[in-house]
């Protein structure tokens, strides 16, 4: 018999685009047959339960923004309180004040904040903040990174090698129908190649607003950057008149004060979301006074009184996200931090245990809280070397649909912990990794 699950999708593909409105957890599929959406009924903690019964250990938490797991009692609590009161409003409210200071309070570089609701807004709007405070238009990015999709950001996400320049990267379209005129605005370089990278940033140096730079970028391999790398981006900018934008939409829960805190890096704009959000729809950027200072203003006011950049939102620090994401962040103390960061290093330590128990030729990367796996033992450095081969491709989606069926749920790309994950957790993680991985032994699926 059919599933819940798949029924759903089928009704869902008669009234939705593709079959859905964002992508969303999947079955693999059967002999090369499309699979179907997987469609939750209820979650608490580190588990989900689909519309079937299924129970899944969730090592994606709705991509990395559950810091505290799902349905955290304290966050359900004041959201609750809250809707009582009101969801939305044309007036500010203390929550988008309280949770701006926290913010504040915790990275040294952030001295104004600016919400909006998601990564794509604050990767937008930290480049549209860099144009008009440096009057110039391009901006560079690393080859293969994700910052949302803005026109500008996507560019060069995701390329194949059939359109790879060489030696250098070149801006690509990720989507059809962009203009040549936005492919003109985009700089591409590649990641932790500092020489190289710099060579092309210097051919662009009097034209460039901002440099955007993903931290931890699970597009690029999960790799840390290098300090070259970073050094280099920050004397380039520096001397360049451009700003460095960080991109830490996912990368700030590698610290208490984020990834600059961890890296010792000094961005000039920070773009946030996820986590500080605490389950709600969520983005920030946040800067010195100065650069954020062209969001000042009055919308209404013409000459001199008015913004030189506009940022308007219905829902922009609407009172429920700000509540929970509040909650979540006072709930984010430095030793949780340091516990679940130490529980990542574990799971990477066990995961690299169960590749040698299976005989199996792959690696582990990440930091913190994150995880990647890779069925290849050729040296991870960037977007080229992270790229699957069609039978990676083919491999890592086996595999994860056979933990899907041994009840974890992880993404090929990138998994993450949450806070309220256990050591039982990891443990039940690696038994079925390692199990997975004498399937495809035993199946001769292995890298020459």
């Amino acid at each position: 018999a059919a599933s819940e699950s798949s029924r759903l999708f089928e009704e869902a593909r008669a009234v939705l685009a593709a079959g859905s409105s964002r992508v969303l957890a999947t079955t693999p599929g059967a002999a090369g047959q499309p699979g179907h959406v997987i469609y939750a009924r209820s979650a608490h903690g580190a588990r989900v339960v689909d519309v079937d019964g299924n129970e899944f250990i969730d090592f994606n938490n709705n991509n990395t923004a559950l810091i505290h797991g799902h349905a955290h009692p304290e966050i359900v609590r004041a959201v609750q309180e809250q809707a009582a009161h009101g969801s939305a409003f044309s007036f500010g409210t203390e929550a988008e004040v309280r949770l701006a200071q926290l913010l504040c309070e915790r990275v040294p570089g952030f001295e104004r904040v600016r919400f909006s609701n998601s990564g794509t807004e604050a990767a937008m709007m930290a480049i549209r903040v860099a144009r008009a405070y440096t009057g110039r238009p391009k901006i560079a990015k690393c080859e293969g990174s994700y910052h949302g999709t803005y026109d500008y950001s996507e560019i060069s996400f995701l390329p194949g090698p059939d359109v790879w320049g060489e030696p250098d990267p070149r801006p690509v379209p990720s989507a059809a129908g962009t203009p040549q005129g936005v492919l003109d605005d985009v700089v591409v370089i590649p990641f932790n190649d500092t020489v190289a990278a710099r060579r092309i940033l210097e051919e662009h140096a009097d034209e460039l607003a901002a440099v955007i730079f993903d931290p931890l970028s699970y597009w690029v391999g999960m790799v840390p950057p290098t300090p070259d790398f970073l050094a280099m981006l920050r004397a380039f900018t520096k001397r360049a008149g451009a700003l460095l934008i960080f991109d830490e939409v996912v990368a700030f829960r590698l610290g208490y004060h984020g990834a600059q805190g961890v890296y010792d890096a000094q961005p000039d704009l920070t773009c946030m979301a996820k986590i500080i959000g605490g389950g709600f729809p969520v983005g920030a950027i946040a800067g010195s006074a100065e650069i954020m200072g062209v969001l000042e203003g009055n919308f209404f006011a013409g000459g001199a009184g008015r913004p030189r950049l506009s940022h308007g939102g219905t829902f922009n620090a609407n009172v429920m996200t700000m509540t929970a994401g509040l909650v979540a962040m006072q709930l984010w103390t430095e030793d949780e931090v340091a516990r679940l960061n130490q529980l990542g290093e574990r799971a990477r330590a066990q995961l690299r245990e169960a590749f040698r128990a299976a005989a199996y030729p792959g690696q582990v990367t990440g930091v913190g809280s994150f995880f990647r796996v890779h069925l290849t033992e050729r040296p991870i450095t960037g977007y080229r070397s992270q790229y699957w081969s069609s039978d990676e491709r083919a491999w890592i989606t086996q595999l994860q649909g056979y933990l899907l069926r041994r009840g974890i749920f992880t993404q090929p790309m990138m998994s993450c912990l949450s806070t309220a994950m256990t050591q039982a957790d990891i443990d039940q993680l690696a038994e079925a990794f390692e199990d997975g991985l004498r399937m495809l032994v035993a199946e001769g699926k292995v890298p020459a």
